[in-house]
Formats: C-alpha cells, sequence, structure tokens
C-alpha cells in the first residue's frame, strides 16, 4: 500500500466529511441560498461536488492506467455543469446527503488503492496544457474541485 495514495485518501476522506456535515447543518431557507463561486444554491452546488466525485476519479484511473486523457475543454465542463445546474436545480437533502456518501466512498477507495508507480506516472492534458503525474491529477482535479467548493460552503451563510 503507498502511503502517499493513504495519505490522499485521508485528506479527501476529511474534506467529503466536512462538506457532508455543512450540508446537514443548513436549513431549508439556506437550501436555496445563492452561493459565491457559480452562483449555485448551496443545495446544487453540494450535489455538484459529489456528482463530480465519478467524474474526476474517472480521470484519475485512466491516468493511473497509463491512458490518455480525453480532450476536455473548458467549454465542455461550463456546458457540462450547466447542463448538470439544470437537471439537479430541485435536489433534496436527503439526496444530496446520499451521493458524496456514495461516490464520496468510492473516490476514497480508488485514492487509496493507487501504488507510488501509478501516482508517479505521467499523462499529457488537453485542458491544463502539460502532463500530470496521477499524484498531480489527485491533489489538483480530485482534491482541488472539492476544496474549493468547501471553502465556498465555509463561507456561506
Amino acid at each position: 500500500m503507498s502511503a502517499q495514495a493513504q495519505d490522499l485518501a485521508r485528506r479527501f476522506t476529511e474534506m467529503n466529511d466536512a462538506i457532508i456535515a455543512k450540508v446537514e447543518q443548513r436549513s431549508a431557507a439556506q437550501w436555496r441560498v445563492p452561493m459565491s463561486g457559480e452562483g449555485w444554491a448551496l443545495g446544487m452546488a453540494a450535489y455538484h461536488v459529489a456528482l463530480i466525485y465519478d467524474r474526476t476519479t474517472s480521470l484519475l484511473l485512466a491516468a493511473a492506467a497509463g491512458h490518455s486523457l480525453p480532450p476536455i475543454s473548458r467549454e465542455i465542463i461550463e456546458e457540462r455543469n450547466v447542463q448538470d445546474a439544470r437537471e439537479h436545480a430541485d435536489c433534496t437533502k436527503e439526496e444530496t446527503l446520499t451521493l458524496p456518501r456514495e461516490n464520496g466512498r468510492k473516490a476514497a477507495e480508488a485514492l487509496g488503492g493507487l501504488s507510488d508507480e501509478q501516482l508517479q506516472r505521467t499523462t499529457a492534458s488537453p485542458l491544463f496544457g502539460r502532463s500530470w503525474t496521477t499524484a498531480e491529477l489527485a491533489e489538483g482535479v480530485v482534491l482541488g474541485h472539492a476544496q474549493g467548493h468547501l471553502t465556498d460552503f465555509q463561507a456561506a451563510r
């Protein structure tokens, strides 16, 4: 077992647990209040974070296996975010709490299961315009995305 992978999984789990706690603390009135960032309501933003866990983990595992990443652009990401926001605008608190628990568990297992060799594997990323190691993708994409939204949740009133 890779100590680095276990540390990534631990840090991800702590962050996911903090997101779940923020969602649990919010009242029905706070659920629909727009936040900074995308301007989504807290409920939609929390749902989005957990929905993206599966997508970012898939990219991570592809890189760890030595595969090229798909040609993702900023425009594709923005279009998908708009589509997700439309489809899940009315998500309930219960739905939103289920998603980070399930998807978060899968993401943590994927992170924790990586070997040192996989973490050091390099892949090109059209979106980011350079090659990244799997460890850098884990930090920057899987953990980074969740951390950005957690910061918004913590600032939300």
